[in-house]
């Protein structure tokens, strides 16, 4: 899984509505549904509990699993960019008039790789 389906669970955790949350994101509601299908296979577990229609208008919201994979993740990416930022002190700490930004991707293989984003100079002359 990746920050796609990372942001939708965020947003389905805010709205209660794949609707809302599909629409946040600018993707369509089928898509939205195939990730989240995709991801219950891959994870051996279901992400979503719901109610159908009724006078409330039926809704979304995160299983308890679903919930502790989210808080693991944010966990995980708060903890690595804590990382790469002190690494980037200890190794580009000349630079320090830059701004750089990161982005970590998991891939399949659960190998973790850090990519430099992106880089802005800042009055470096």
């Amino acid at each position: 899984f990746g920050p796609g389906l990372i942001t939708l669970l965020e947003y389905l955790r805010q709205t209660g509505s794949m609707k809302e949350a599909c629409a946040a994101m600018g993707m369509s509601y089928s898509k939205g549904w195939k990730i989240i299908g995709r991801a219950e296979q891959d994870l051996g577990f279901s992400l979503l509990e719901g109610t159908i229609g009724g006078s409330q208008g039926g809704g979304s919201h995160l299983t308890p699993e679903a919930e502790e994979m989210l808080e693991r993740f944010n966990a995980f990416m708060a903890e690595a960019q804590s990382s790469v930022d002190a690494l980037f002190h200890k190794s580009l700490f000349q630079y320090s008039s830059c701004t750089f930004s990161f982005i970590f991707i998991l891939h399949a293989s659960r190998k973790y790789e850090c990519f430099v984003f992106r880089l802005f100079f800042h009055s470096l002359f």
